[in-house]
């Protein structure tokens, strides 16, 4: 990360130009609290009276002005050495490195031979910014040569001597770069810098040098780094010394201290305020977005660095990383060989594209896009040519492989790196990181400890480290199959229902993929979402309850709770993340990320929500269906705020299309292919016998098909634009207006859809469309929890009418019935809301709407016979609700029917374990069905859960009692009287 610094500090420093220069005059280089935000377009040309100007210009970013007044100034001769000096500057931080060399070898001739005082410390910014530039074009022996002569030009030639040890550094050359940096270990207790600029790169080379001596007060010396150095560069020294601000963000972005209070992305935009041009911080932000997950901030920035520096290599190299997080290895190998055309010698973009090679399926055909005419052996033997033993690279391998899950690869680059520099925290972290995602978690400690050794200061080095301590506390089930691992004192009555379910699918998922496990599979409980997304991801948050990283799986806990996202179906989880641990185990990891989604989906065997079918419709309605070669963005790159839902919806619904036409048995095969490290166009044209795109089409067009079965419309949204125009018109009648009305509905704008269609109503009353479209509006206005309670039946009276007058103009609408069943039900009107819902299950049977209406009327009326076949209809699909298999287990349970109602009673548990009726349920079905064994589990359960209530230890104790356990039975009596004296237990204690 450091490198970018090191061209800052020495692209800042002009001041020592313009020394002898008869028209400079002083500047400051403060700048004001607040810029103006970045802009893209073109500079307003500005009078440049001085070279001073032009340097402050170059200072603020205005790269264009100050390249025109260092181009005027340069045509004198007397000038001509400073003002190249100055040109050649720009020329670095726009990318022109070409041009910028060739300028400054152009004015050699003109430099004093011997130079003192003054002329010395021209030629030595000379050396400095040559260096610069024969550097960013992989010139490093010759980069290095300059700097040594700025140096001994200048023994106050910081940024020189700073990018030196980095060079050092890079290439390997340990020892020299700790030696070149010492100077500022004894500099720092001798005095202080005079200027901002010579304190950052002081503080840059005085970090470096603690950190590869593995100073004792490395946390300390960071400390000093970051608040007496740094900080008093850009808040006491100079406010617009930009280049301490990166330095800053660098070293907390190393820390992963991201905030935007007082983190990295603080600076960072600190930094942007000063100057808007600056490609180091956008590609800075870029990797903090990266991080998260957010392609498109990523992309964003990348193009802002671009922008300004068409051949910003870190820039490139971030691409390049980003495609390889995508999935998209052709596209980060033509990123990464971009990069590496500008400077053929970049370490880190070396080793992102042999990453991708080693990463791509081993089979690309020609029109997959393959970018590179090269192979990844001539750019591993590059890199070892460079340096045999280079972290960078390595650790760029290391982050990719394992990022890919292909651990063992990644487990052996990361090793190697750490041996490289030993040093570096960082490899040593994201070693531990990897090896939690593993689930080596020992392994994991070890390297976490050592990486916080060297660094007491990193922020994911300690979430973690805390985390594994959490583990540890952590009690574990074990069954033949599966390690269960919780918190005792939090979700101890989790365990044996998780161990039992588990036990329960096992062979189903295994033997539907043929895959037998090797190793059992780990299940952790996290009794907080925190801590659960420290787990996953090293930081606090994931939207999601549950995930895989191979044969760990990680939870929330299901209970009720500030800190957790509420119950959940946790046997649905279980059996999708499950199904991830044996697709993954089949393919090496190498299964499509949409493959592996959809069979996960496919598994949990349920039927589809009519959340997803209405979703899935609209897309096929507005052709917005994925493509194989899109889909997987769907889930990492989402453009709209349905696209990850639709990703899982479509994923499943490629599979069933699969086994539809293709058999079962083809899933197995694809697994194979995948597991051979075959790439997608491969396995779909030797297993399917189709091509991707040909997939794609028969896919949507089956999709059409199953839309139209489901009853929904297939008419594609029409022109908002268009309609407007034709609704101006003087002849516009209520047909336009009403098609006006839908279309922008379907736009997204319900103001003017509302308008449009009063519009239509006015002009006809009874027009099927503009009733249509009043009613949903009308509907969402209702489903509004901030409604008030006048409001809400202000807007029911409103749409009442509407929906009586649909359902006489067009029977087969199921939108007024659904509207009106649902404002009757509410205002206890049972007789028309059962009509309304009775119509909506016959026009439109998926609507879940109609069901829990009609289960509500009949459990309202205690009729529990009426209301199980609704109640069985909606728990096919309803996955979070514990109240519908509770009142379903509760009829069959009331019916006799105790094997239907003990099943039931388990599924309420599966969705709120933590509540006691569904146990309370099971344990005395499971009394009268003869199995006191059961019982006796949920009443231990209830135990747990409500321990200060007697009348739970007083069952339990009976059911011991009765179970011939003599002990259990005192023990549980004794609590129960414990708690209450007059608890019917009392007659356990005198039996002998």
């Amino acid at each position: 990360m450091m490198q970018w610094i090191i061209a800052l500090v020495a692209g800042f420093a002009l001041s020592l130009l313009q020394e002898s220069a008869p028209d400079s005059q002083p500047t400051t280089a403060e700048a004001p609290a607040t810029a103006e935000a970045p802009t893209t377009e073109p500079a307003e040309e500005v009078s440049v009276r001085t070279l001073a100007d032009a340097d402050e210009l170059l200072l603020r970013g205005d790269y264009e002005n100050a390249l025109k007044g260092y181009e005027k100034f340069a045509a004198s001769d007397e000038r001509r050495v400073p003002a190249t000096i100055g040109l050649t500057r720009v020329k670095v931080r726009i990318g022109e490195y070409d041009d910028a060399i060739s300028a400054l070898e152009h004015i050699e001739p003109l430099l004093p031979k011997a130079p003192q005082g003054a002329d010395a410390r021209r030629v030595a910014a000379w050396h400095t910014v040559l260096a610069e530039a024969l550097e960013a074009k992989g010139r490093y022996d010759d980069a290095m040569a300059h700097l040594r002569e700025a140096i001994e030009l200048d023994r106050g030639a910081y940024a020189a001597r700073t990018r030196l040890g980095r060079l050092l550094e890079l290439l390997g050359r340990r020892d020299e770069a700790v030696e070149t940096c010492r100077f500022y270990d004894d500099l720092l207790t001798q005095k202080f810098p005079d200027t901002a600029e010579q304190v950052t790169a002081a503080a840059v080379g005085f970090y470096r040098y603690s950190a590869l001596t593995r100073h004792p007060n490395l946390n300390d010396r960071t400390e000093y780094v970051l608040h007496e150095l740094l900080q008093r560069a850009y808040e006491q020294m100079d406010r617009g010394c930009w280049p301490a601000r990166i330095a800053a963000a660098e070293l907390l972005a190393s820390k992963y201290n991201l905030s935007e209070e007082d983190g990295a992305v603080a600076d960072y935009n600190a930094a942007l305020r000063i100057n808007p041009n600056l490609p180091e911080a956008h590609v800075g932000l870029g990797r903090i977005a990266l991080e998260g997950w957010q392609f498109e901030e990523v992309e964003k920035h990348i193009e802002a660095a671009l922008k300004i520096n068409p051949s910003c290599v870190p820039a490139l190299a971030l691409r390049a990383s980003l495609k390889i997080q995508e999935r998209r290895y052709s596209e980060a190998i033509e990123a990464a060989e971009r990069a590496l055309a500008v400077n053929p010698n970049d370490l880190r973009s070396l080793g992102l594209i042999v990453s991708a090679y080693l990463c791509r399926p081993n089979d690309v055909a020609p029109d997959d896009g393959d970018a590179s005419s090269a192979g990844p052996d001539e750019y591993r033997q590059r890199a070892e040519s460079l340096n045999p033993c280079s972290a960078v690279y390595y650790a760029a391998l290391g982050d990719t492989l394992g990022g890919l899950r292909q651990y063992q690869r990644s487990e052996e680059a990361y090793h190697k790196a750490i041996e490289c520099e030993p040093t570096d925290p960082n490899p040593r972290c994201e070693l531990g990181m990897m090896l939690m995602q593993w689930g080596e978690e020992g392994k994991a400690r070890d390297a976490l400890e050592a990486a916080w050794a060297l660094d007491p200061y990193n922020h994911r080095t300690k979430n973690t480290l805390d985390l594994l301590d959490t583990l540890e506390g952590f009690a574990t089930h074990e069954t033949p199959h599966f390690i269960i691992r919780y918190d005792k004192a939090a979700d101890s009555i989790l365990a044996q229902y998780f161990a039992d379910y588990l036990e329960q699918i096992y062979e189903d998922v295994t033997g539907d993929y043929e895959t037998e496990l090797t190793e059992k599979t780990t299940i952790e409980i996290f009794p907080t979402h925190r801590q659960f997304g420290v787990r996953i991801t090293g930081k606090p948050w994931i939207h999601t309850v549950g995930a895989c990283t191979g044969k760990v799986i990680a939870m929330d806990s299901p209970r009720r709770h500030p800190q957790l996202q509420g119950p959940y179906n946790f046997a649905r989880v279980l059996r999708h993340e499950f199904t991830h641990t044996v697709t993954l185990a089949a393919t090496q990891n190498r299964i499509a990320h949409w493959f592996t989604e959809g069979l996960a989906v496919l598994q949990e065997d349920s039927p589809r929500s009519f959340d997803w079918t209405e979703l899935l419709a609209d897309t096929v309605r507005r052709e917005r269906l994925f493509t194989l070669q899109s889909i997987d963005w769907g889930f990492m790159r989402p453009q709209r705020p349905t696209d990850r839902t639709l990703a899982y919806a479509q994923s499943e619904w490629m599979c069933e299309y699969i086994v539809e036409r293709f058999g079962y048995d083809v899933i197995n095969k694809m697994l194979a292919a995948f597991d051979e490290g075959r790439s997608q166009r491969r396995v779909f044209l030797e297993v399917l016998g189709v091509a991707p795109e040909s997939f794609d089409a028969d896919f949507k067009t089956w999709a059409a098909a199953q839309v139209k079965e489901w009853g929904f419309p297939l008419d594609p949204p029409e022109s908002v634009a268009d309609l407007r125009t034709k609704a101006e018109a003087d002849d516009a009648d209520a047909g336009i207006l009403a098609r006006l009305a839908a279309a922008e509905l379907d736009d997204g704008e319900a103001d003017r859809a509302l308008e449009s269609a009063r519009k239509a109503l006015a002009a006809d009353a009874e027009h099927p469309l503009a009733l249509t479209v009043m009613i949903r509006l009308l509907e969402r206005v209702l489903r509004d929890p901030e409604l008030s309670d006048a409001r809400r039946t202000e807007v029911a009276d409103e749409v009442v009418p509407l929906c009586e007058r649909l359902m006489e103009v067009d029977p087969k609408s199921w939108v007024a019935p659904r509207v009106r069943g649902q404002i009757a039900l509410k205002r206890r009107d049972f007789a028309a809301a059962e009509e309304c819902f009775k119509t909506l299950k016959r026009l439109c049977p998926m609507d879940p709407v109609s069901y829990h209406g009609l289960a509500a009327i009949h459990l309202d009326r205690g009729d529990g016979k009426a209301a199980l076949p609704e109640l069985l209809q909606i728990a096919k699909t309803e996955e979070h609700d514990a109240d519908i298999p509770l009142n379903i287990a509760r009829i069959y349970d009331k019916d006799g029917r105790l094997p239907d109602a003990r099943f039931w009673y388990r599924q309420a548990i599966y969705i709120d374990p933590f509540a006691h009726e569904p146990h309370e349920g099971l344990a005395a079905a499971s009394m009268k069905a003869g199995d006191t064994a059961a019982a006796l589990a949920e009443y231990k359960t209830l135990c747990v859960l409500d321990p200060e209530n007697s009348g739970r230890f007083a069952d339990a104790a009976f059911a011991f009692h009765k179970a011939g356990d003599v002990q259990n039975a005192r023990t549980y009596a004794e609590q129960a009287v414990k708690l209450d004296a007059e608890s019917p237990a009392r007659s356990l204690l005198a039996v002998p």
